[in-house]
């Protein structure tokens, strides 16, 4: 709990380099201390146990299970290009570098280690989620707030007859 405390101290404030920096920083230290319930310390016999490991499996079996990070700008559209398709993030974003990493046929935006939007993985060429749209006409348009909503749905269904 020691350990997560210390890195709950940086939540949000840290890249995820940064982040990786840190992690990395705290395993040589604690690697580096007298475990308590073995009275021994760890890296000391990593190179001894390191013998008697088995090698991992081939790539191609280790390949899906890997997750690989893509670095994306928003455009002003508050939309990112992932495979020839669009998808939306909040509005907020604009203009800003996200980290994208797709698995479970879902697209995971991050921004600094926060998961900012979740999409799934679609066929249509702009996949905007609701909110997001809202969002952004709200900060783009003098309309009422009660027509937003309105103006917002009907939008996103000429987009939706347009691009499918």
């Amino acid at each position: 709990m020691r350990i997560l405390d210390e890195l709950r101290a940086y939540n949000g404030q840290l890249t995820y380099l940064g982040f990786v920096e840190l992690l990395a920083k705290i395993n040589d230290r604690e690697n580096s201390k007298v475990h308590p319930g073995t009275g021994k310390i760890p890296l000391m016999y990593l190179e001894k146990e390191r013998d008697s490991f088995s090698p991992l499996p081939q790539q191609t079996i280790r390949n899906p299970y890997q997750l690989v990070d893509h670095k994306i700008r928003v455009d002003n559209s508050s939309l990112f290009r992932y495979q020839g398709k669009q998808y939306s993030v909040p509005p907020e974003y604009i203009g800003k570098s996200v980290t994208l990493q797709v698995y479970d046929d879902y697209i995971h935006v991050y921004f600094n280690m926060k998961l900012i939007a979740l999409q799934p993985l679609s066929q249509k060429k702009i996949n905007y989620q609701e909110n997001h749209y809202r969002d952004l006409i709200r900060r783009t348009h003098s309309f009422a707030e009660e027509d937003i909503e309105e103006r917002a749905k009907e939008n996103l269904r000429a987009l939706g007859a347009v691009y499918e």
